[in-house]
């Protein structure tokens, strides 16, 4: 039994290393399907457990997607073309060319100067401060229409009390179903 056990460990660690042959796999399968199998081996069992129910496990028929989309009158249109090792080279040459021209557009006819739209520093600084005070009167008239949204929900919150209000009304309706009940009774 130990010779087996030896032998087993040393299959495991081919295995593990993926140099066992198909005939070396097999024999683990058959040493695993035992009914008992030692504890340190548990892991092991339970992997080519898998493995056996992955063989057997049944894959759809490769035509099953074409009959079915024909089925349902959708055309996929999946047509592929093999591309010739000549025509790839073709293909990756265009592409390269196109890299080289879009670099070379960028970098020729896309470079321009930093200018100076004033030159006077001070006069530009004093522009500057006009345009930021400008935007920010602006922003300062936007803010004044928020404060009627203040408002607005101090009248939400009066709304409150109406709902409880409506809660009530729906109370006297079930009084009222149940009014209109005891006079059809009493007829």
């Amino acid at each position: 039994m130990t010779m087996k056990l030896q032998k087993i460990d040393e299959l495991i660690l081919k295995f593990e290393q993926g140099e066992t042959s198909l005939a070396e796999e097999q024999e683990l399968k058959i040493f695993f399907r035992q009914g008992i199998v030692p504890e340190k081996y548990r892991v092991y069992k339970d992997m080519f457990e898998f493995y056996t129910l992955a063989v057997q496990e049944e894959y759809p028929d490769p035509g099953f997607d074409d009959r079915f989309f024909e089925n349902l009158g959708v055309h996929t249109g999946t047509k592929t073309r093999k591309l010739t090792p000549y025509g790839r080279y073709t293909w990756w040459g265009v592409a390269a060319s196109m890299i080289i021209l879009m670099g070379l557009y960028l970098t020729l006819f896309n470079q321009q100067k930093s200018i100076d739209t004033y030159e006077n520093p001070e006069f530009a600084y004093a522009k500057t401060k006009k345009v930021l005070m400008m935007v920010s009167g602006n922003l300062n008239t936007g803010m004044d229409e928020l404060s009627n949204i203040k408002e607005l929900e101090s009248g939400m919150s009066e709304l409150k009390n109406i709902e409880a209000f409506n809660d009530g009304l729906k109370s006297m309706r079930k009084i009222s179903t149940l009014d209109k009940t005891t006079n059809f009774i009493k007829q």
